[in-house]
């Protein structure tokens, strides 16, 4: 595993360069998702009075009544979780015990919802900017149009319908429509955004094909580049490249994702297998505001003879995060160093806080289970995880932070604030129930220059 990859999971956009960009973006998320906060609040409401009843349920002194509240919690959406808090020492041991066997089942729901691609229904003749809230409503999948092209292109009917395809086909189907492209640098942390061809100096539609491109979970790959070196003095470094560009689903992103070369099986259209130069591990370092990575992989310098590569399959291994689990600490002032939470698989411990100068010093320290082992040597993006405190309406962010210690699958990192946090409660998120997942691919009639 690398241990230089790194996941920013807050922040909103790396590279807006200008003001007016900004306010572009601002203008294109309130147009285009107008509808889709108000059906997401509408939604979560419905949820959280669901989630309290069926916990006072399972409070309730006859059996019978408290059987039937843990198997409703279990079947409750997976969203149920951001309000099903850890239980108190204070509560009984049959609550704690149902209350937990419950969120179990929710978790490992959250898990293979996260794994299995999303599956989207459309119909033909919606204009783009319907089609993506109800992408939204659909996956979870956030798609925006850059601020410039929502009045406009935004107004534009995609042609085709979609039944029960994956969320890559819809995409297309509305890139389609507008002739627009992916911006790798225009979106942020669990977002796409898309702009025009031309605005992004991309291969006008029009005039050209898809690349060879597969899904694989919900993964997208696709040949994106492909390149032959001729070296004049040194014939055996002469080579060819072949460029894989990796997208992933917006609603989660990776926190590392490889491409072992040994899994790659090649072959020409003269029936000739081709091997890559070297066998190895090829990996990028992934950044929640760019929605892709690329994989180069060197082969021998194919000949001119050869038009196509007719088939390329392989097997991507990514390591995925279950879910976002929030963690809440409440009336730092009276409790006590060692105060821990547990949440898929994922535990955060309180370990007080001291007067540091004129700023107070807040430790946390983050650890996860046996059954996570896919994170050691990848907690570079828990650096990054969202740590506040929160004092009634008021909500303050650390000015700085220090890891106390770093040793396998825990970390210890010490938060300062300006604020004292003797009336406060801190909330900290961080991804849980992490997975390793291998997932193939197989991509067919691929040109050669």
């Amino acid at each position: 595993m690398l241990q230089k990859n790194i996941i920013k999971f807050t922040g909103f956009c790396r590279l807006k360069t200008t003001f007016l960009v900004s306010i572009l973006l601002v203008v294109g998320l309130q147009i285009g998702l107008q509808g889709t906060h108000v059906f997401a609040q509408t939604e979560e409401m419905k949820v959280f009075g669901e989630v309290s009843a069926l916990l006072e349920q399972l409070r309730d002194d006859d059996i019978g009544l408290r059987d039937k509240a843990e198997a409703a919690i279990a079947e409750l959406p997976i969203d149920a979780l951001d309000f099903i808090d850890v239980p108190s020492d204070d509560a009984t041991t049959d609550y704690i015990e149902r209350l937990l066997r419950a969120r179990k089942s929710l978790e490992q729901k959250a898990v293979a919802r996260t794994l299995e691609p999303s599956v989207v229904n459309l119909e033909s003749g919606i204009t783009i900017n319907k089609a993506l809230t109800s992408i939204f409503e659909q996956t979870g999948n956030r798609i925006v149009l850059h601020g410039d092209v929502v009045q406009t292109t935004g107004k534009e009917k995609i042609a085709e319908q979609i039944e029960d395809g994956s969320f890559w086909d819809a995409l297309d189907v509305v890139m389609a429509a507008g002739n627009l492209e992916v911006d790798p640098y225009g979106g942020g942390a669990g977002m796409m955004m898309l702009r025009t061809a031309e605005a992004i100096q991309q291969r006008p539609q029009t005039v050209s094909t898809a690349p060879p491109n597969a899904t694989a979970g919900m993964l997208h790959i696709e040949v994106r580049r492909i390149t032959s070196t001729l070296s004049t003095r040194n014939p055996t470094l002469s080579f060819t490249t072949v460029e894989f560009l990796t997208r992933w689903e917006p609603r989660v992103t990776p926190i590392s994702i490889d491409l072992h070369t040994a899994t790659l099986k090649i072959h020409d259209d003269q029936s000739n297998e081709v091997s890559p130069n070297k066998a190895g591990k090829v990996s990028g370092i992934i950044q929640a505001e760019i929605p892709e990575l690329s994989f180069p992989v060197n082969l021998p310098l194919v000949s001119r003879d050869i038009k196509q590569l007719d088939k390329i399959s392989g097997t991507l291994q990514a390591v995925l995060p279950g879910r976002l689990e929030t963690f809440t600490f409440r009336g730092l002032g009276d409790l006590e160093d060692g105060v821990e939470q547990t949440k898929s698989g994922a535990t955060v411990t309180f370990h007080g806080y001291q007067t540091n100068e004129d700023l107070f010093a807040v430790t946390l320290e983050l650890s996860f289970d046996e059954q996570s082992n896919s994170v050691d040597s990848h907690l570079g993006w828990a650096y990054d995880n969202t740590v506040e405190m929160v004092n009634g309406d008021q909500r303050f962010e650390p000015v700085a932070s220090e890891t106390v210690m770093q040793r396998g699958q825990r970390m210890k990192v010490q938060y300062l604030f300006e604020e004292d946090p003797a009336d406060c409660n801190l909330v900290y998120k961080t991804p849980a129930a992490i997975v390793k997942v291998d997932l193939d691919f197989e991509l067919n009639d691929v040109p050669l220059p």
